[in-house]
């Protein structure tokens, strides 16, 4: 290693001890990976190396292009949003057209926004990323994550658009973008593949971050926090799990106290947020920050509050998402995206809610136990089991209770006024 080049790295980050640590870690990860694939190379020698890699490709493509022959042709069209950035946000505008012609793909994101002054903009290699996995999460095979299964897939974007910048647009928050796009092709793909589906869900993490110092040392958290789902065809949304497009965590509780001078007042579920349906979508997550630093910076990244999650084939959509910060002068709303971080103090507590997920069917049609489950869990009020799903739950010694009779008439009053969808 040349130590003067990890010295002035060191010297321009707040937090040298994490980043001289990840930039280790990348470089034994290379290092393992190049000691194991010359071995291969070694023993097998580089002709059929060449041979098998060749033939995986080939194997991969074959598997995709028989995938796509089972989805019905056509040109499928949807369009979705980031809320957009600052305290006047202007939507940022996602417009997919996903044709499938036999056995091969075209996702088209002509009419989509132009690039933007914040970092939200991605290149083209990252767009593609998005549609090869939205396809690769619909496939029924195990197709190989290679080459080979992208020769099938053409992906087109007009330059100088969000979802493929040009010099000098921004790109340090691009994974957002990420996540919209990869529920811009879940959004299209249910209108051809309904079953294999979920409805949206809270638009991938939520990015709050904290800076200070304490005691004459620089801190920084910034955490990945997330997340539901919408619900499927065969059950409700899950709940405490990542993004389809994601491979995150949220940071333990003990960890986050333990190193920062933070203090996790709430962390669960949002009671009542799950987008209603026969299926319904996970619940929102909750997560209170107290600062306990004498004084810092605070900015977020978030998602879902102007465009909620939408639900699919008459589920209702998710909750919308919100930001609170507690001061001792009182509660300030935030905007989803903050351009500018904002002063924090010792005792403010910021307040997340992510967005939940939406529901899938018409809820007329849910379990009524399954409704009832919910109430007895504290995740739906008694009211609401009435409102959403016409089920009637009378409290009883046991606890909460279906009345099959009011029940079964409250849902042929209000079946008379729903839409078939």
């Amino acid at each position: 290693p040349n130590q003067a080049i990890w010295d002035i790295i060191a010297l321009n980050v707040r937090i040298p001890d994490q980043v001289l640590g990840d930039l280790r870690a990348q470089i034994a990860a290379c290092v393992a990976g190049e000691r194991e694939y010359l071995d291969l190379f070694r023993r097998y020698g580089a002709a059929e190396m060449a041979r098998y890699i060749e033939a995986l490709h080939d194997y991969a493509e074959r598997l995709a292009r028989a995938e796509f022959l089972d989805i019905p042709d056509g040109t499928y069209r949807f369009t979705d949003h980031l809320d957009g950035l600052g305290e006047d946000p202007a939507p940022i505008v996602f417009e997919l057209a996903l044709t499938i012609a036999g056995d091969s793909v075209t996702a088209d994101w002509a009419g989509s926004s132009l690039q933007v002054a914040g970092g939200v903009n991605t290149p083209l290699p990252f767009t593609k990323a998005a549609v090869y996995t939205a396809l690769r999460s619909v496939m029924t095979a195990d197709v190989p994550n290679c080459h080979g299964f992208t020769r099938a897939i053409t992906v087109t974007a007009p330059l100088g658009t969000v979802v493929n910048s040009v010099h000098p647009a921004p790109t340090g928050a691009r994974g957002i973008t990420g996540y919209r796009m990869i529920d811009c092709m879940f959004g299209a793909l249910a209108q051809a593949l309904p079953e294999r589906v979920a409805a949206d869900g809270p638009g991938g993490s939520t990015l709050p971050s904290f800076g200070g110092y304490i005691d004459g040392r620089a801190f920084v958290f910034s955490e990945t926090f997330m997340g539901t789902w919408g619900a499927t065809a065969t059950h409700d949304g899950q709940e405490g799990v990542p993004h389809m497009g994601a491979n995150q965590a949220n940071v333990p509780v003990e960890m986050i106290e333990q190193a920062y001078p933070l203090r996790i007042q709430r962390y669960g579920l949002a009671p009542g947020t799950g987008g209603a349906g026969r299926h319904r979508g996970g619940h929102a997550l909750v997560r209170d920050y107290e600062f306990l630093a004498e004084t810092g910076v605070f900015s977020v990244r978030s998602d879902k509050r102007a465009f909620p999650p939408h639900g699919l084939f008459g589920g209702k959509p998710g909750q919308p998402s919100s930001n609170l910060l507690q001061t001792a002068a009182g509660t300030r709303v935030l905007p989803a995206m903050l351009t500018q971080p904002v002063t924090i103090r010792r005792g403010d507590v910021f307040r997340h809610v992510q967005a939940s997920g939406g529901g899938y069917g018409d809820p007329l049609l849910r379990d009524a136990q399954a409704v009832r489950h919910d109430v007895e869990e504290d995740l739906l009020s008694i009211e609401a089991a009435r409102a959403e799903y016409g089920v009637v739950i009378v409290r009883g010694a046991g606890g909460p209770m279906v009345d099959g009779a009011a029940t079964e008439r409250l849902r042929a009053s209000l079946s008379k006024d729903r839409v078939p969808v």
